[in-house]
């Protein structure tokens, strides 16, 4: 049992004591970690876990409540399901696990995370925890914010309520997808570079074979082939590939290659690159300059000369909420399956 785990046991019994005492408001998290013998730190992620289970509300400058049995079992709780191991992801799921959490508690609807799906559905399709969840109607409908095979997706489709966000399926699919018109987002930042008299450019991703940076390129290749700018396989750099030296893959990449500008994928990877350019001695933008796409613009551009193309994750996140609820409470999802959000450049 992990410490965490131990530490949840014991404040959910604490909570049952409180509970049977007539108390509702738990005491401060300070003064929980002193009673519960642990970090202040882990208190906060056992109580993060609590209210995604629905066995707690906070209300801001109130404090930390306890739900009766009542409350529990009248209040919708959805899956929000990921393909990978919730604390080994990055930036971009953290982002939108955060967006959900803030969303759903505005709208009074509990959420639980199901992590690494993609390795505990096939070992137990019918017994693993999620169907075991959905099962006991414990889980009231599914939300899918990474991409899972179709054979999982389409099984929970069969379960549950079932939306997709940050996904491209294709139009036809049972499940209803968000997502943004990645193409379109290549598209953006190739007319971009272009416009600002660029000629030599590169396009930078963790990985090509993701289906959203595949569609990406795409669209960044058609506008600077429209222009007469060719861009071949060298002209794409991959970082996630040989992680340990990436800071001297960009810099062996960028270093007198003659590039102008690039294209990155991801903007919350963008620190990485822009310490490793800096140690290369490639100034930004004077020696390259770069436009890239997320929802980490405010930052990004405020710390570094960047040009962001907004891919709405926050929208995404609304719109297939809020098509999850619709389906729950019988509500059919009307249009197309797949809905494809138009990105925009973040305005100075």
């Amino acid at each position: 049992m992990s410490k965490s785990d131990a530490v949840k046991k014991k404040l959910m019994a604490l909570a049952e004591e409180f509970r049977k005492s007539g108390a509702a408001r738990l005491p401060a998290e300070r003064v929980l970690a002193g009673r519960l013998g642990c970090s202040r730190s882990t208190v906060v992620k056992v109580l993060n876990d609590l209210e995604s289970e629905g066995f707690i509300e906070r209300k801001v400058g109130s404090g930390t409540y306890l739900k009766s049995p009542d409350e529990r079992s009248r209040q919708i709780c959805i899956a929000v399901v990921m393909r990978n191991i919730f604390y080994r992801s990055d930036e971009h799921f953290r982002k939108l696990l955060d967006e959900i959490s803030r969303l759903a508690r505005e709208r009074g609807i509990a959420i639980r995370i199901f992590d690494n799906v993609r390795e505990t559905f096939p070992r137990d399709p019918a017994g693993n925890p999620l169907v075991s969840a959905i099962g006991k109607h414990e889980i009231h409908g599914v939300l899918i914010i990474s991409r899972l095979p179709l054979s999982i997706t389409s099984a929970l489709c069969a379960l549950s309520p079932t939306v997709a966000v940050n996904n491209i399926f294709g139009d036809g699919s049972e499940v209803p997808c968000v997502s943004c018109d990645y193409f379109r987002t290549g598209f953006l930042a190739g007319k971009y570079l272009i416009d600002r008299g660029h000629r030599k450019v590169a396009y930078v991703t963790d990985d090509l074979t993701h289906q959203e940076s595949s569609v990406e390129f795409s669209g960044f290749q058609a506008v600077l082939e429209t222009a007469g700018v060719s861009l071949s396989e060298r002209d794409i750099l991959e970082t996630r590939q040989n992680s340990e030296i990436m800071k001297e893959r960009i810099i062996t990449f960028f270093k007198n290659s003659g590039y102008t500008a690039c294209f990155m994928r991801n903007a919350a990877r963008v620190a990485n690159m822009m310490l490793a350019l800096k140690s290369g001695g490639i100034r930004c933008p004077e020696d390259l300059e770069i436009v890239v796409s997320g929802n980490y613009g405010n930052y990004a551009r405020h710390r570094w000369s960047l040009a962001v193309i907004d891919t709405r994750l926050d929208d995404m996140c609304r719109i297939g909420l809020e098509r999850l609820s619709s389906l729950i409470a019988g509500r059919p999802v009307h249009g197309r399956n797949l809905t494809l959000l138009t990105p925009h450049f973040v305005e100075e």
